[in-house]
């Protein structure tokens, strides 16, 4: 506007003068609106008013077949039944279904670690039960199982087995100088036996442990045997002399005979 009227004063002034300055205008920002005709707007119309038939037309036929909205809301409660319950329940089902039978494998022989792998194919679980010394298996190693292998159990059972410590070793006790009950005795408690053998001694008295083997603080496995050598005495038998004073000479060899002397 105040190009305007500057332009304005100087035609006034200078009617024939050069004032006017050409400017390059984007002729692209400049752009045609389209004029909007009674075609378009019948056009929107039109589709207004489909819209709205259709909805008469829902709501009529909603009106006249009253169950056929009810039949709907139905199916429409089954739906989110099924979405909200259903796939829920059927996925508790395919996790929790029943265990099937298995046959239980041997392992027996085994370590721990190689038994549990054999287990766990069979989606069978194990306990340590006990562990016990055993001269035979290993130490580490199983010794038995419970249930035996071969038997049908569950899945996700449990079985109980007992694993081996090895040979136990123990020091063999002193027995010299006891009774052989007393040796006996001793040799029980630390897992050993005994074998009785009785010879004859001039020093040690009937009845009482001469020598053992092994000797005392020997190591030995757990149920080996201790032999136990037990005097039974001189080896020599006491007799009563019978008398033979005021007897004749064949009395007194009669009496010694009968005497074994």
């Amino acid at each position: 506007a105040t190009e305007m009227l500057r332009d304005l004063s100087l035609a006034l002034k200078n009617p024939d003068g050069n004032f006017v300055v050409e400017h390059n205008f984007d002729a692209t920002l400049t752009q045609r609106i389209p004029t909007i005709n009674s075609e378009v707007l019948h056009s929107k119309q039109r589709s207004s008013n489909d819209k709205n038939n259709d909805n008469d037309n829902n709501e009529s036929y909603f009106k006249k077949h009253p169950k056929a909205k009810i039949a709907m809301f139905v199916i429409i409660f089954i739906i989110v039944c099924l979405l909200c319950f259903g796939i829920p329940y059927f996925l508790m089902v395919g996790l929790n279904k029943a265990p099937e039978n298995v046959d239980m494998p041997d392992v027996t022989g085994l370590t721990v670690q190689e038994a549990e792998s054999k287990l766990k194919d069979i989606k069978v679980t194990y306990k340590i039960s006990s562990e016990e010394y055993n001269s035979e298996v290993e130490k580490g190693k199983i010794i038995s199982q419970d249930p035996p292998a071969g038997y049908k159990v569950l899945e996700n059972s449990t079985v109980s087995i007992v694993i081996s410590k090895g040979t136990e070793l123990v020091k063999v006790p002193k027995l010299a100088g006891s009774t052989f009950e007393e040796a006996e005795s001793s040799l029980s408690d630390v897992n050993l036996n005994v074998e009785k053998i009785e010879e004859t001694s001039q020093k040690i008295q009937e009845g009482i442990v001469i020598r053992q083997d092994p000797k005392e603080n020997t190591e030995a496995k757990a149920g080996d045997t201790v032999k136990v050598y037990v005097s039974k005495g001189t080896g020599i038998k006491q007799i009563a002399v019978p008398s033979a004073i005021g007897e004749t000479e064949e009395n007194a060899k009669k009496s010694l005979t009968d005497a074994r002397i």
